[in-house]
């Protein structure tokens, strides 16, 4: 059995982990302001199986002592691509 991820990441990394593997710097990883209970979210524009995209990178922990882990994204393709 296989899953998903986004390429150059793995579930469970730390946000500097996921930052550092998809080459973007603290200002080109965005962090956003919804975070909630612990969970923090990043929006990085990437390209995306060969589009460019915005990808919001999730993160929750297990408890305040943790850091946070990534446990999802999502990707939102921009301009002739938005269809995808």
């Amino acid at each position: 059995m296989g899953y998903f991820t986004y390429p150059g990441t793995d579930w469970g990394m730390t946000v500097e982990e996921v930052r550092t593997a998809i080459g973007k710097t603290e200002k080109t990883f965005t962090r956003l302001a919804n975070a909630v209970d612990g969970n923090e979210s990043y929006l990085a524009e990437c390209d995306a199986f060969g589009a460019p995209a915005n990808v919001i990178f999730n993160f929750d922990r297990l408890s305040e002592d943790d850091d946070p882990y990534l446990f999802s994204v999502q990707i939102t393709f921009q301009g002739e691509n938005a269809d995808y």
